[in-house]
């Protein structure tokens, strides 16, 4: 039995859920689809599933993380014992990421959801500080005796001393005797966040309305995001000190009363403030190297898939090919973050979708009649239920590898649609594009259906970005 996406999904699509238990939940799914164990291990592993979908959907995301947790553990082969399902449910945070020498770090360690059986004994903890590799040797930090961790609702704390050594990227190393291990990626600089508390101060001094400096504040604030352990494994390939840097040339240029982006094209990052909670949100923008304000543009909102944030669609996808087609006919390009990773572009990670186009409108001239919506998996989610409640903003729509709710469609009757799928998706099925396609098409929709033979999730995407902006290039609104 191949499980369906949209089965597990449910309600996901339509309404807010937990990100970490949808994530594990599709995780597992893909794992599943893809399996090649024998028919009595998935027999044991397809109700995990079940239930954990639906204690997900009821709001009961702890256990559903079990039951996900249990059903990865079963896929990759490991024995379910209660040291594996103590460790499976462990987390560890640092209170914040990027550190001093010297500095006092507090650790906590908490249990995701309870497990069924306890250890033979609590175990010893030994924390240590391992070097990026090249950069030196492990340094012992501390050693806890007999930690007492036994529930969800009783998380354990402890601190370690961070040593005197050498400027770069390094992990917080827990290893619970007999147990398992957990870590963190760090950061140790003895500048940054100096410099950046300065930075925000040069900020505070700007009008509130100078246009531009929320761009400013996002480099800022991406650090600040950093430092709160937002970036999670992605943290050791940050370049903190060229976001400071990009901030302060920003903040140079506004201070004399001018345009950080003035006459810059390509690949910017930019930011605005969200009227949602205050807070100063990323995207990526494409400006071609032929844009002039004389003239109007087309602009394409590309929305990413789940895990993925602003940087997705452009950093990857064939090297940023989506950017090589958006030069060759002349689009200007805009990827939100949204939000969470797995917010699946509704409530404010809607709202984000329609303040980055806002934003970008403000800043440059496009054409309203050329405003056009594609993404891929949750990014394709997102573009049908996005373009659902605004279908006089967009012209045309892309959504690929994903799926929907068939009762949109009649909203959506006057949006043409460009919608790709491989039939051998392990992730969303190719049944959930064929629904959608076939909801469109009864409800009076003009579609485009490319159903790629042996495709898979992710090699159908690239293939088809160049036939997507042909496409997009027929269909302008009257």
């Amino acid at each position: 039995m191949k499980l369906s996406f949209l089965a597990l999904l449910c309600a996901a699509a339509f309404a807010q859920s937990s990100g970490t238990a949808l994530s594990s939940m599709v995780h597992a799914s893909t794992l599943r689809n893809t399996s090649k164990l024998p028919k009595e291990k998935l027999a044991l592993i397809d109700p995990l599933l079940d239930s954990g979908n639906k204690a997900r959907i009821a709001g009961r995301n702890a256990e559903a993380l079990k039951d996900f947790d249990h059903a990865l553990a079963l896929l990759e082969n490991k024995a379910w014992t209660a040291e594996h399902a103590w460790n499976a449910a462990l987390t560890m945070k640092a209170a914040h990421y990027i550190l001093r020498q010297g500095e006092r770090l507090p650790l906590t360690f908490r249990q995701m959801w309870d497990p069924d059986e306890p250890l033979a004994k609590r175990p010893t903890l030994e924390v240590s500080l391992v070097p990026a590799p090249g950069m030196g040797s492990p340094e012992f930090l501390k050693t806890v005796g007999q930690v007492n961790l036994t529930s969800a609702e009783h998380p354990f704390q402890t601190d370690v001393t961070i040593p005197d050594v050498a400027d770069g990227n390094y992990r917080i190393l827990a290893t619970f005797e007999g147990v398992g291990q957990k870590s963190v990626p760090v950061k140790i600089r003895r500048t940054v966040m100096a410099r950046l508390e300065a930075d925000k101060a040069r900020a505070r001094k700007l009008p509130a309305e100078t246009p531009e400096l929320p761009s400013a504040m996002g480099h800022l604030a991406k650090l600040e995001g950093a430092d709160r352990g937002e970036e999670g494994e992605k943290l050791s390939s940050l370049e903190l000190t060229s976001d400071l840097t990009e901030a302060e040339q920003m903040l140079g240029a506004l201070e004399k009363g001018k345009n950080p982006f003035h006459n810059r094209y390509g690949d910017l990052q930019k930011s605005y403030k969200s009227k949602v909670d205050g807070s100063y949100q990323p995207y990526r923008l494409y400006v071609p190297t032929d844009y002039n304000p004389s003239s109007s543009y087309p602009l394409l909102v590309l929305l990413h898939g789940m895990g993925g944030d602003e940087n997705t669609m452009f950093d990857g996808y064939g090297n940023g090919a989506v950017l090589k087609a958006a030069e060759h006919h002349s689009y200007l390009v805009a990827c939100p973050k949204g939000r969470e990773p797995a917010a699946m572009y509704l409530g404010s990670a809607e709202q984000d979708v329609l303040d980055v186009l806002a934003d970008v409108r403000r800043a440059y001239k496009i054409n309203p009649n050329r405003i056009y919506l594609a993404g891929h998996s949750m990014g394709a989610y997102g573009t049908w239920s996005v373009a659902a409640d605004h279908p006089d903003v967009f012209a045309a729509l892309a959504p690929i590898s994903g799926g929907g709710n068939i009762a949109i469609a009649p909203k959506l009757k006057d949006v043409p649609q460009f919608v790709v799928h491989g039939d051998a998706d392990p992730t969303v099925p190719v049944t959930q594009s064929r629904l959608m396609v076939e909801a469109m098409k009864k409800a009076g929709a003009e579609v485009k259906y490319t159903e790629v033979p042996g495709g898979n999730h992710v090699n159908v995407v690239v293939p088809q970005f160049e036939p997507m902006f042909e496409f997009f290039d027929r269909h302008i609104k009257p």
